[in-house]
């Protein structure tokens, strides 16, 4: 008599198995699984670019806050200040030849203002599995004043 009691508690698990993996029309309700770690990754791959164009951004804000530093103590913006941009920004990984910079020129007087404008763009890469390609601005802007007196 024990015996077929645990045949049935057997079958009775069994039943309460297939119960969830598929209805009554025979379709799996674990179908929706792969679909969701498919999104999840998605979202995931997107948040990996969200991070990479954040990240672009603060480093092109350092490069040019340490670039205006230099400007400011040379009272204004020449090529060599561009060779000091381009090492900078190579040292944090970002390409110059991709940044596009606008500065007050060379030999402001002490006291005037120094701007330095940087313009660049991210590719978004999540997207490109749906044949999309997202380019998207990153600019930064900074204002100093120039600090050596001119005679």
């Amino acid at each position: 008599m024990k015996e077929d009691k645990q045949v049935g508690d057997g079958e009775m698990i069994k039943k309460c198995m297939l119960r969830y993996v598929s209805n009554q029309r025979g379709e799996s309700q674990s179908i929706f699984i792969p679909f969701l770690v498919l999104i999840l990754a998605i979202f995931i791959y997107i948040g990996v670019d969200v991070y990479g164009y954040i990240m672009t951004k603060q480093y092109l804000k350092d490069t040019v806050n340490e670039t205006l530093d230099i400007a400011k103590a040379e009272n204004g913006f020449d090529s060599s200040t561009r060779a000091s941009f381009d090492d900078l920004a190579s040292k944090y990984g970002l390409n110059p030849n991709n940044i596009t910079i606008q500065a007050t020129p060379k030999t402001v007087q002490r006291g005037s203002s120094i701007e330095i404008r940087a313009h660049t763009t991210y590719e978004v890469h999540a997207l490109r599995p749906f044949g999309q390609t997202i380019t998207m601005p990153v600019d930064v802007y900074r204002t100093g004043f120039a600090l050596t007196y001119i005679r």
